[in-house]
Protein backbone atom coordinates (compact mmCIF):
# COMPACT_ATOMS: atom_id res chain seq x y z
CA UNK A 1 0.00 0.00 0.00
CA UNK A 2 1.18 3.21 -1.27
CA UNK A 3 2.16 5.70 1.58
CA UNK A 4 1.51 9.18 2.83
CA UNK A 5 4.85 10.60 1.72
CA UNK A 6 4.13 9.35 -1.57
CA UNK A 7 0.01 11.26 -1.96
CA UNK A 8 2.27 14.46 -0.76
CA UNK A 9 4.52 13.66 -4.18
CA UNK A 10 1.72 13.25 -6.34
CA UNK A 11 -0.84 15.52 -5.24
CA UNK A 12 -3.08 16.81 -8.18
CA UNK A 13 -3.05 20.10 -9.40
CA UNK A 14 -7.10 20.32 -9.47
CA UNK A 15 -7.52 21.78 -12.76
CA UNK A 16 -9.97 19.64 -14.10
CA UNK A 17 -11.79 20.13 -10.69
CA UNK A 18 -12.83 23.97 -12.05
CA UNK A 19 -14.72 22.11 -14.38
CA UNK A 20 -16.93 19.49 -14.25
CA UNK A 21 -17.34 17.64 -11.02
CA UNK A 22 -18.69 14.08 -10.26
CA UNK A 23 -19.89 13.55 -6.32
CA UNK A 24 -20.51 9.74 -6.40
CA UNK A 25 -22.20 7.41 -3.38
CA UNK A 26 -22.34 4.05 -2.91
CA UNK A 27 -23.97 1.76 -1.16
CA UNK A 28 -22.12 -1.10 -0.89
CA UNK A 29 -22.56 -5.24 0.58
CA UNK A 30 -21.84 -5.29 4.43
CA UNK A 31 -18.78 -5.76 4.93
CA UNK A 32 -17.17 -5.25 1.23
CA UNK A 33 -16.08 -1.31 1.44
CA UNK A 34 -12.60 -2.54 2.11
CA UNK A 35 -12.35 -4.75 -1.00
CA UNK A 36 -13.96 -2.07 -3.03
CA UNK A 37 -11.11 0.65 -1.90
CA UNK A 38 -8.17 -2.20 -2.51
CA UNK A 39 -9.52 -2.97 -5.84
CA UNK A 40 -9.76 0.94 -6.42
CA UNK A 41 -6.51 2.31 -5.21
CA UNK A 42 -4.41 -0.85 -6.74
CA UNK A 43 -6.14 -0.63 -10.70
CA UNK A 44 -8.40 2.32 -10.96
CA UNK A 45 -6.91 5.96 -9.88
CA UNK A 46 -3.57 6.05 -12.88
CA UNK A 47 -5.82 4.20 -15.41
CA UNK A 48 -8.46 6.74 -14.89
CA UNK A 49 -5.51 9.71 -14.63
CA UNK A 50 -4.41 8.09 -18.04
CA UNK A 51 -7.66 8.94 -19.67
CA UNK A 52 -7.67 12.36 -18.66
CA UNK A 53 -9.57 12.05 -15.51
CA UNK A 54 -8.81 13.85 -12.37
CA UNK A 55 -9.23 11.47 -9.34
CA UNK A 56 -9.76 13.18 -5.98
CA UNK A 57 -10.96 12.65 -2.46
CA UNK A 58 -11.97 9.10 -1.81
CA UNK A 59 -13.70 8.72 1.61
CA UNK A 60 -14.76 6.20 3.98
CA UNK A 61 -18.22 7.17 4.85
CA UNK A 62 -18.12 7.13 9.00
CA UNK A 63 -21.73 7.65 9.56
CA UNK A 64 -22.43 4.61 7.22
CA UNK A 65 -19.78 1.64 7.31
CA UNK A 66 -21.49 0.35 4.06
CA UNK A 67 -21.13 3.51 2.13
CA UNK A 68 -18.26 4.66 0.04
CA UNK A 69 -17.38 8.53 -1.43
CA UNK A 70 -15.24 10.18 -4.16
CA UNK A 71 -14.79 12.26 -6.39
CA UNK A 72 -13.34 12.89 -10.05
CA UNK A 73 -12.84 15.86 -12.38
CA UNK A 74 -13.51 16.94 -15.83
CA UNK A 75 -12.57 19.54 -17.64
CA UNK A 76 -15.57 19.95 -19.75
CA UNK A 77 -18.66 17.99 -20.90
CA UNK A 78 -16.62 17.51 -23.87
CA UNK A 79 -13.78 15.77 -22.18
CA UNK A 80 -15.84 13.67 -19.52
CA UNK A 81 -17.34 12.05 -22.50
CA UNK A 82 -14.33 11.25 -24.22
CA UNK A 83 -12.72 10.43 -20.98
CA UNK A 84 -14.98 8.47 -19.70
CA UNK A 85 -15.29 6.43 -23.01
CA UNK A 86 -11.98 6.19 -23.07
CA UNK A 87 -11.81 4.35 -19.60
CA UNK A 88 -15.23 2.27 -19.55
CA UNK A 89 -13.76 0.76 -22.89
CA UNK A 90 -10.91 -0.01 -21.43
CA UNK A 91 -8.67 -2.88 -20.64
CA UNK A 92 -8.41 -2.12 -16.97
CA UNK A 93 -11.89 -1.33 -16.73
CA UNK A 94 -12.59 -4.94 -18.46
CA UNK A 95 -10.64 -6.88 -16.05
CA UNK A 96 -11.71 -5.45 -13.00
CA UNK A 97 -15.02 -4.49 -13.25
CA UNK A 98 -16.69 -7.30 -12.03
CA UNK A 99 -14.42 -7.59 -8.60
CA UNK A 100 -15.78 -3.72 -8.18
CA UNK A 101 -18.95 -4.43 -9.01
CA UNK A 102 -19.46 -7.44 -6.81
CA UNK A 103 -19.32 -4.60 -3.97
CA UNK A 104 -21.63 -2.76 -4.78
CA UNK A 105 -25.82 -2.64 -4.29
CA UNK A 106 -26.20 0.73 -5.89
CA UNK A 107 -23.65 2.93 -7.63
CA UNK A 108 -26.11 5.32 -9.15
CA UNK A 109 -25.87 8.38 -6.29
CA UNK A 110 -23.92 11.14 -8.83
CA UNK A 111 -24.09 14.52 -9.03
CA UNK A 112 -22.88 16.06 -11.76
CA UNK A 113 -21.49 19.77 -10.31
CA UNK A 114 -19.74 22.87 -11.56
CA UNK A 115 -17.77 25.02 -9.17
CA UNK A 116 -19.72 28.42 -7.70
CA UNK A 117 -15.73 29.89 -7.84
CA UNK A 118 -15.09 31.03 -4.78
CA UNK A 119 -11.40 31.20 -3.50
CA UNK A 120 -10.22 29.83 -0.07
CA UNK A 121 -6.96 30.22 1.76
CA UNK A 122 -3.44 29.33 0.86
CA UNK A 123 -2.87 26.16 2.45
CA UNK A 124 1.43 24.70 3.46
CA UNK A 125 2.40 21.30 2.19
CA UNK A 126 2.57 18.68 4.11
CA UNK A 127 5.76 17.82 5.51
CA UNK A 128 4.96 15.22 8.00
CA UNK A 129 3.04 11.79 7.13
CA UNK A 130 1.06 11.59 10.38
CA UNK A 131 -0.59 15.16 9.26
CA UNK A 132 -1.98 13.57 6.06
CA UNK A 133 -3.18 10.37 7.75
CA UNK A 134 -5.12 12.66 10.70
CA UNK A 135 -6.66 14.82 8.05
CA UNK A 136 -11.16 14.41 8.01
CA UNK A 137 -13.45 15.88 6.16
CA UNK A 138 -17.35 16.54 5.79
CA UNK A 139 -19.19 17.16 2.72
CA UNK A 140 -22.72 19.13 2.82
CA UNK A 141 -25.37 18.26 0.18
CA UNK A 142 -28.38 20.23 -0.44
CA UNK A 143 -30.90 18.49 -2.99
CA UNK A 144 -34.10 20.22 -4.40
CA UNK A 145 -36.61 19.20 -7.30
CA UNK A 146 -36.23 22.93 -8.22
CA UNK A 147 -33.39 25.21 -8.70
CA UNK A 148 -34.63 28.61 -7.36
CA UNK A 149 -35.01 26.78 -3.82
CA UNK A 150 -31.34 26.57 -4.03
CA UNK A 151 -30.42 30.07 -5.61
CA UNK A 152 -29.67 31.50 -1.98
CA UNK A 153 -26.96 28.94 -1.48
CA UNK A 154 -24.50 29.20 -4.55
CA UNK A 155 -23.55 32.95 -3.21
CA UNK A 156 -21.05 34.36 -1.50
CA UNK A 157 -23.20 34.78 1.68
CA UNK A 158 -23.33 31.13 2.13
CA UNK A 159 -19.74 30.70 1.45
CA UNK A 160 -19.04 33.32 3.97
CA UNK A 161 -20.69 31.78 6.73
CA UNK A 162 -19.24 28.02 5.78
CA UNK A 163 -15.72 29.69 5.65
CA UNK A 164 -16.03 31.84 8.69
CA UNK A 165 -17.93 29.08 10.59
CA UNK A 166 -15.19 26.07 9.59
CA UNK A 167 -12.39 28.18 9.46
CA UNK A 168 -11.13 25.97 7.00
CA UNK A 169 -10.33 25.54 3.40
CA UNK A 170 -13.57 24.45 1.78
CA UNK A 171 -15.33 24.26 -1.87
CA UNK A 172 -18.80 25.17 -2.97
CA UNK A 173 -20.39 23.74 -6.18
CA UNK A 174 -23.99 23.70 -7.12
CA UNK A 175 -25.29 21.11 -10.44
CA UNK A 176 -24.56 21.42 -13.62
CA UNK A 177 -27.28 21.28 -16.49
CA UNK A 178 -25.32 18.78 -18.48
CA UNK A 179 -26.50 16.92 -20.23
CA UNK A 180 -25.25 13.83 -19.71
CA UNK A 181 -23.49 12.39 -22.68
CA UNK A 182 -22.64 8.89 -21.03
CA UNK A 183 -26.06 7.80 -20.07
CA UNK A 184 -23.94 4.45 -19.11
CA UNK A 185 -23.76 5.81 -15.67
CA UNK A 186 -26.63 7.94 -14.64
CA UNK A 187 -26.52 11.18 -13.20
CA UNK A 188 -29.32 12.22 -10.35
CA UNK A 189 -32.13 14.47 -11.85
CA UNK A 190 -32.73 17.22 -8.56
CA UNK A 191 -30.95 20.47 -8.10
CA UNK A 192 -28.15 20.39 -5.69
CA UNK A 193 -25.73 22.62 -3.97
CA UNK A 194 -22.57 21.09 -2.08
CA UNK A 195 -19.99 21.90 0.10
CA UNK A 196 -16.83 20.27 1.44
CA UNK A 197 -14.33 21.12 4.22
CA UNK A 198 -11.19 19.57 5.15
CA UNK A 199 -9.38 19.63 8.51
CA UNK A 200 -6.39 18.83 9.75
CA UNK A 201 -7.09 16.41 12.85
CA UNK A 202 -10.18 15.18 14.24
CA UNK A 203 -10.36 17.47 17.41
CA UNK A 204 -10.34 20.42 14.71
CA UNK A 205 -13.28 18.87 12.69
CA UNK A 206 -15.44 18.29 15.57
CA UNK A 207 -14.93 21.47 17.37
CA UNK A 208 -15.60 23.33 13.43
CA UNK A 209 -18.72 21.43 13.00
CA UNK A 210 -20.12 22.15 16.82
CA UNK A 211 -19.91 26.20 15.77
CA UNK A 212 -21.31 25.85 12.37
CA UNK A 213 -24.40 24.01 13.80
CA UNK A 214 -24.53 26.77 16.95
CA UNK A 215 -24.23 29.69 14.69
CA UNK A 216 -27.07 31.75 14.37
CA UNK A 217 -26.69 32.15 10.44
CA UNK A 218 -26.83 28.25 9.97
CA UNK A 219 -29.99 27.70 12.40
CA UNK A 220 -31.75 30.58 9.87
CA UNK A 221 -30.87 29.49 6.97
CA UNK A 222 -31.94 25.39 7.85
CA UNK A 223 -34.96 27.21 8.93
CA UNK A 224 -35.56 29.18 5.15
CA UNK A 225 -34.85 25.66 3.71
CA UNK A 226 -36.72 23.35 5.32
CA UNK A 227 -39.69 25.58 4.75
CA UNK A 228 -38.46 25.72 0.62
CA UNK A 229 -38.63 22.09 0.39
CA UNK A 230 -35.24 21.17 0.63
CA UNK A 231 -33.55 18.17 1.91
CA UNK A 232 -29.72 18.30 3.87
CA UNK A 233 -27.19 15.34 4.00
CA UNK A 234 -24.21 15.96 5.77
CA UNK A 235 -21.17 13.48 5.44
CA UNK A 236 -18.61 12.64 7.91
CA UNK A 237 -15.79 11.32 5.34
CA UNK A 238 -12.60 9.59 6.18
CA UNK A 239 -10.04 9.75 3.33
CA UNK A 240 -8.78 6.71 2.27
CA UNK A 241 -4.60 5.95 2.12
CA UNK A 242 -4.43 7.12 -1.51
CA UNK A 243 -7.40 10.00 -1.20
CA UNK A 244 -4.91 12.12 -3.04
CA UNK A 245 -7.41 15.02 -3.49
CA UNK A 246 -5.55 18.58 -3.35
CA UNK A 247 -6.91 19.60 -0.21
CA UNK A 248 -5.84 16.04 0.95
CA UNK A 249 -2.14 16.93 0.74
CA UNK A 250 -2.04 20.14 3.04
CA UNK A 251 -1.33 20.94 6.87
CA UNK A 252 -2.58 24.36 8.30
CA UNK A 253 0.53 26.42 9.04
CA UNK A 254 -0.34 28.78 12.35
CA UNK A 255 1.46 31.80 10.27
CA UNK A 256 -0.24 30.80 7.19
CA UNK A 257 -4.06 30.39 8.42
CA UNK A 258 -4.73 33.48 6.82
CA UNK A 259 -2.62 34.23 4.11
CA UNK A 260 -4.56 34.63 0.47
CA UNK A 261 -3.36 33.12 -2.64
CA UNK A 262 -4.99 35.54 -5.45
CA UNK A 263 -4.05 32.04 -8.14
CA UNK A 264 -5.81 29.66 -6.28
CA UNK A 265 -9.12 28.86 -7.06
CA UNK A 266 -11.40 26.73 -5.27
CA UNK A 267 -12.44 23.15 -6.99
Amino acid sequence: MPSSDYMVEQGLTGQRFQGIVELRQYTLHPGRRDDLIDVFEEFFIESQEDCGIDVGGLFRDQGDANRFVWMRGFRDLEDRTRALESFYGGPVWAEHRDRANATMIDSDDVLLLQPCGFRCDRLVEVTATAAAISVRAVAGIWVSDRADNLDQLATSDVHDLLRTQLQTCLGLWRSHPGPNDFPALPIRDEHAVVWLAVFPDPGNCSDAMERLHCSLGWQQLEERLSHAGTTYQELPLLPTDRSRHQWMLRAFHPDERNARDPGFVAP
